[in-house]
């Protein structure tokens, strides 16, 4: 990405979240604002607790152990990701989005009025399985947000250019045997440009890579309020 369009998007982000800071935005997950604990999914944490991130049920075990809801994850340096070779590549370990870890069939809720962009099935051991993007726009802009790890039944109630209300129920929280098979979550990023992206966009990058997709993807707990 040019300079040029670095900065466009810095222009946009300034009044972009200025708009979002002053609004009340819709839970996204319903009571986790309240009820939802902050989770580690670091390297050094699992690595210190001895935990297997490949095995779903101990990792599931460890992050439902203390809370029915939990979150985290933006910009967060994840070793799991090295246990799935669709991750290996450039060494992608850092996560673009937050993660709320919720059981299967929680409903999830537009933040803000919509439309959908995308509903579709990014299959595949760790990708994003059942995915949603909506199309939003607020300050003559548009913007993105992602949904993945979603049931197979949200995506087929949905279709492109589909209005969804601020407060609407759209999908829910997908199964292990269904969305890519992790612990039952949803994956939330607010994404600026979908570049040449369609149904998906990178969730997780490469060290190296980290300042082209923060710009891109900026924290999405703006819209979150965790």
């Amino acid at each position: 990405m040019n300079t040029l369009k670095t900065d466009g998007l810095k222009k946009r982000w300034i009044e972009l979240s200025g708009y979002l800071k002053s609004i009340k935005c819709a839970e996204v997950i319903p009571h986790s604002r309240n009820h939802s604990k902050k989770i580690d999914l670091s390297k050094e944490l699992l690595t210190a607790k001895g935990i297997n991130s490949i095995n779903t049920s101990e990792l599931e075990k460890y992050i439902f152990k203390n809370s029915a809801v939990s979150h985290g994850g933006y910009l967060e340096s994840r070793s799991l990701y090295s246990d799935y070779p669709a991750f290996r590549k450039n060494k992608r370990d850092i996560h673009l989005g937050m993660d709320i870890w919720a059981t299967y069939e929680t409903e999830v809720i537009s933040p803000l009025d919509a439309e959908v962009y995308s509903a579709a099935d990014n299959s595949g051991l760790g990708n994003y399985g059942p995915t949603v993007i909506l199309k939003h726009t607020a300050k003559d802009t548009d913007f993105f947000t992602l949904y993945g790890h979603l049931s197979q039944d949200s995506i087929q109630a949905l279709k492109k250019g589909q209005l969804v209300l601020k407060g609407q129920s759209f999908g829910k929280v997908g199964h292990q045997s269904e969305n890519g098979g992790w612990p039952s979550h949803l994956h939330f990023q607010l994404i600026l440009e979908l570049l040449h992206h369609k149904v998906d966009f990178p969730g997780v990058c490469s060290k190296e890579d980290l300042a082209f997709y923060q710009s891109i993807c900026p924290d999405p707990n703006i819209i979150l309020k965790l």
